[in-house]
């Protein structure tokens, strides 16, 4: 894996900061969403939305078995996506909560269950061999930052 260039690891460990103080420890699900959800983009949304989340679901949706389940409601499609997005963020961003689904199966298949298994999965994972094309929509920088999130977490 390349190196990321020293204000992007600085921008994704303030990041891993904030959802770990807006979800408590641990941060999984948090930290997994702003994969989804950190893009520069955005302009703010992706942090009123995790806040959002965390308000309405931190409780409940802690672990990826409640995380499916609750995408389980919601058909995988454009407009089931949306409604998923409107219910866990309050906005309509629908493309993210079909990767944040398309996500969330992924790390599950790669043993991934809580903060600690992603930090190992994270440890180890290289971009075209754990994630290259295995998530429609995210790729090498959406990777960068999980890794660097989860490596985060852990101070």
């Amino acid at each position: 894996m390349s190196e990321l260039a020293d204000p992007e690891v600085k921008h994704h460990r303030a990041v891993a900061r904030t959802a770990r103080r807006e979800a408590g420890r641990p941060a999984f699900i948090a930290t997994v969403i702003m994969t989804v959800l950190d893009d520069p983009a955005m302009d703010g949304v992706g942090r009123r939305a995790l806040e959002r989340f965390v308000s309405q679901h931190g409780e409940r949706l802690r672990d990826f078995d409640a995380l499916l389940a609750f995408f389980a409601c919601f058909p995988n499609d454009k407009e089931g996506n949306t409604d998923a997005a409107i219910t866990l963020w309050g906005f309509r961003l629908g493309s993210r909560a079909e990767q944040l689904r398309g996500l969330a199966v992924h790390l599950a298949g790669e043993g991934v269950h809580d903060l600690a298994s992603l930090r190992q999965w994270a440890a180890s994972a290289e971009y075209v061999t754990h994630f290259k094309g295995r998530i429609k929509g995210l790729g090498s920088t959406a990777f960068r930052g999980l890794v660097t999130r989860a490596a985060a977490t852990a101070g």
